[in-house]
This record gives C-alpha cells, sequence and structure tokens, in this order.
C-alpha cells in the first residue's frame, strides 16, 4: 500500500511540473499599454491578459533592452488585458508605453 501511494505521488509530481513547465512556457509575455498614477499607488495596464497566464496574483518583471526596470503584482485580468501593481521599481527607472512584460518565473 505505501509503494503504491510513493508511486502515485510521484506520478502526480511528474504530470504536475509537465502541466507547470507547459503553462509557464507557452506564453507569458506582454508590452505595458498605459501607466496610470493614482493616489495611493500607480497601476500598469498590459495588453495581455488570461490568455498568456496573465492571472491575479502573477509576479511579472518590466524590461527594457534587456534590462530589468521594476516587478510588478497582476492585480485584475480579463482573457486580453490585465491591471498591475509596481511592487518594485529600481533606482532612477521609470515604466514606458510599450516596455516588455514577462511573468517571473523560478528555475529549479
Amino acid at each position: 500500500m505505501v509503494i503504491a501511494s510513493l508511486m502515485f505521488i510521484g506520478l502526480a509530481g511528474t504530470l504536475f511540473a509537465k502541466v507547470l513547465s507547459y503553462e509557464i512556457a507557452s506564453e507569458g509575455l506582454a508590452s505595458v499599454q498605459k501607466v496610470a498614477a493614482g493616489t495611493n499607488a500607480d497601476l500598469v495596464l498590459l495588453d495581455s491578459g488570461m490568455e498568456k497566464n496573465f492571472c491575479t496574483g502573477a509576479l511579472c518583471v518590466v524590461e527594457r533592452n534587456g534590462d530589468s526596470v521594476a516587478e510588478l503584482i497582476i492585480a485584475e485580468s480579463d482573457a486580453e488585458h490585465a491591471v498591475a501593481l509596481i511592487t518594485q521599481l529600481n533606482t532612477n527607472q521609470t515604466i514606458l508605453t510599450g516596455d516588455s512584460v514577462r511573468l517571473k518565473t523560478i528555475t529549479f
């Protein structure tokens, strides 16, 4: 019984890893469409949404010319657009329309 359970857990972990890596690798690229200054926080509108895995709670990196500019967290998304909050802005940087945004992933 214990061996069968361990085999099942191993199989489930393998399937989960394959699905997770497919989900992350299949999409995950967007561009900044607009930055709106708010009273308490600035909002960043992206030109991609859930169709490219930009789901609520996802962490993202904003890049320009291959350099990291900022980090975001998706606050709201629909199929084609997402709105994010800025969680970290690198020193002397601003987020500009057209900057690239990609999902932040962890490599094991």
